[in-house]
């Protein structure tokens, strides 16, 4: 599976300090744009790739930070509002003589549920010239279920379809380790890239086809990860409103 999002998002902070000890809850309503990519091989040849295109999903991301003098305490959820946006493409290469695709189809995509749940706590062991170096060990949660409805397929012909085609079911947890790089030029600029690395991940998914009336389900355990980050935060006051752009993959 590969995941690559897009974030845009408009924010809102409560921030508390005392002395060394800073408290600061955020929420925020945002779009999500991205696409997550189901791929089945068979003998070391992909035979089917599922492109879930996921285009402009309204979220509401709550986040709070605790932090104890370079002792750091995250805590972040994220929940998308179900809707009906963007498409599933799917492609079938069944042909082991040619690369080329063989059959086609294209439906409209329903999110029924897109949530995540990520906590960790790191310490802040480099802070010089607005430059901040942070590493972190956390625990993530994520369940999502997409519905593939409506529009065709091509075989020999094309042919119109209506109702839903294919469901696609996720859940999947592990633990990760993150290394976070924060440059901070003025009070309302902030950027920041981040690598986790995921050592064991444990997934459970559902995928059902209704056309053929078959489902598969697939469990994984101990699979590895690599997750590359990067965020651009540009603030309209110093601890209120502010704009963020996040871009995962």
């Amino acid at each position: 599976k590969v995941f690559l999002y897009i974030l845009l998002s408009l924010c809102s902070c409560f921030t508390f300090s005392f002395e060394r000890l800073d408290f600061t809850f955020e929420s925020d309503v945002g779009l999500k744009n991205g696409r997550v990519d189901e791929i089945v091989y068979q003998d070391e040849k992909m035979i089917s790739l599922l492109e879930w295109n996921v285009l402009l999903l309204p979220t509401i991301n709550l986040k709070t930070n605790f932090t104890i003098k370079n002792f750091i305490f995250d805590c972040n959820c994220i929940f998308a509002i179900p809707t009906k946006l963007g498409n599933l493409k799917d492609y079938d290469f069944l042909s082991f003589e040619t690369s080329g695709i063989t059959h086609f189809s294209r439906h409209d995509l329903i999110v029924d549920n897109d949530f995540s749940f990520n906590f960790n706590i790191g310490y802040n062991f480099l802070e010089a010239n607005k430059f901040y170096l942070s590493s972190f060990l956390g625990f993530s949660y994520g369940n999502r279920k997409y519905t593939a409805r409506d529009g065709y397929i091509e075989y020999t012909s094309k042919e119109n379809l209506i109702g839903i085609v294919i469901s696609y079911e996720q859940e999947i947890w592990y633990p990760f380790i993150k290394f976070d790089f924060t440059f901070v030029p003025s009070d309302f600029i902030e950027t920041s890239f981040s690598t986790s690395i995921f050592p064991y991940i444990f997934a459970n998914t559902l995928d059902s086809h209704f056309l053929r009336q078959v489902q598969f389900y697939d469990v994984m355990r101990g699979g590895f990860g690599v997750e590359l980050n990067f965020s651009f935060v540009t603030k309209f006051s110093k601890d209120d409103i502010f704009f963020n752009l996040n871009v995962t993959y």
